[in-house]
């Protein structure tokens, strides 16, 4: 299992190189962002390797560890996935989705391991910068997944998990405060018709607060 271990951080280590050499340092509106195999900026892309570095940023076991040009590239692109996002909350998927619920989604289930661990270990400051940005863009996105909509069906329950899940790591319910009804009715549209009728009087409860 060690030998394991090790490899996965090597091979993270290798990512984060990589996105240090894909960083857009021009400025400019994509000042930030990940340059992707097409040479294309997106907040997803941005999102995913900004966390991936972040695991090698916060592992005491790599090179990187609290290394400030890591941090520096984690801060800029969460600060660019930021910028592109909606005031409605949601993302875009370039050339294909825009202000897309099931995204998004995706998106906030990315960030929700590393606000979880965030929350319970950050220790400096550069931590703590990097945990707001993460859980502005998770507070702003959930609230507009709650009112988007999917046009494929396993796009709901990428939705209904990532609904769960911010249910569990926000403040309970008085964070959707006012959103709770709906949050239920979207639940049993997403359910299977049969499994809807069954658990058409079953409450939905939200779990414990984190953060």
């Amino acid at each position: 299992m060690r030998n394991h271990y090790e490899r996965i951080v090597r091979d993270a280590e290798k990512r984060a190189r990589q996105s240090l050499r894909r960083q857009v340092k021009q400025p400019g509106k994509s000042y930030g962002a990940f340059e992707n195999e097409n040479g294309v900026t997106e907040a997803k892309y941005a999102v995913y390797r900004a966390t991936s570095a972040l695991s090698v940023y916060c592992c005491r076991d790599s090179c990187f560890y609290h290394d400030p040009e890591i941090f520096a590239m984690i801060r800029d692109g969460l600060r660019y996935a930021a910028s592109r996002q909606h005031e409605s909350g949601l993302f875009d998927l370039v050339g294909c989705n825009f202000e897309s619920a099931p995204d998004t989604a995706f998106i906030l289930k990315r960030i929700y391991p590393f606000l979880m661990y965030l929350d319970a270990h950050r220790a400096t400051k550069e931590e703590e910068e990097v945990f707001q940005l993460l859980r502005e863009i998770a507070v702003k996105g959930a609230n507009g997944v709650i009112h988007g909509g999917f046009h494929t069906p396993n796009h709901r329950w990428a939705i209904a998990s990532c609904l769960l899940l911010y249910g569990r790591l926000s403040a309970g319910r008085h964070r959707l405060h006012g959103r709770w009804r709906v949050f239920r009715k979207i639940l049993r549209q997403l359910q299977p018709h049969q499994q809807r009728r069954h658990d058409r009087h079953r409450p939905c409860e939200a779990g414990p607060a984190v953060f």
